[in-house]
């Protein structure tokens, strides 16, 4: 999402999220370059998302989940695998993308749940309605689910619903299979402790590391 960054200098596109170890991000430009670049779509450093909005300021952002996230201690994530969204309801809105989402999935834990939950309750309520706006502008044929979930959370998906990931690619249907293939070794589970959150940017060019705030 970036055409709307420029349009309201009273909002910032932000991710709330996990930065990944390098060895998985490794593994997943590795995967990325294995890949036409015409065919492929991505655009964000590595990450996972816990939470993605417009908001006001990233000061305020700051300001409000700190304090959240510092009565969280360190804990595990864990990576089982792949997992393809199929017909993604935000990739099949691209000209290109039909679209078929490739991503590890990430095993939702009491403590993920909760850290996101408590993230989304003090965030929502300063969100902007830049992003609602841009997916409704921009996303044809959304589920009815999702079109309440925009309205209401400014995202097609609420945190009840969430599966924890890290996206890898999006593919169009018609190379998806043969995308597979060539990289399906790398099909793999991994484990790590998280010890910070990050906030990334969109500016126009994907979502960036900003800032990062330890546990």
């Amino acid at each position: 999402m970036k055409d709307y960054l420029n349009k309201n200098p009273h909002s910032v596109s932000l991710i709330v999220g996990i930065e990944l170890p390098k060895e998985i991000i490794g593994n997943i430009k590795k995967m990325q370059s294995i890949i036409d670049r015409d065919d492929l779509y991505d655009s964000h450093e590595p990450h996972i998302t816990l939470i993605i909005n417009t908001f006001p300021s990233i000061e305020l952002v700051k300001k409000k989940i700190t304090p959240i996230i510092k009565k969280f201690r360190p804990f595990n994530m864990a990576i089982s695998g792949f997992h393809t969204f199929e017909n993604d309801t935000l990739t099949k809105g691209n000209k290109i993308f039909k679209g078929d989402t490739l991503v590890y999935e990430v095993k939702k834990t009491e403590e993920l749940a909760k850290l996101q939950n408590s993230l989304f309750s003090e965030l929502n309520m300063i969100r902007t309605k830049d992003q609602e706006e841009h997916i409704m502008k921009n996303y044809l044929k959304l589920p009815e689910k999702a079109l309440k979930n925009i309205e209401m959370f400014g995202y097609p998906v609420n945190v009840d619903d969430w599966i924890f990931h890290c996206t890898i690619l999006a593919a169009s249907p018609e190379i998806y299979k043969s995308v597979m293939q060539k990289i399906k070794s790398y099909d793999k589970s991994y484990s790590w402790k998280v010890d910070h959150l990050c906030i990334f940017q969109n500016k126009g060019n994907g979502y960036k590391v900003i800032d990062r705030i330890r546990l």
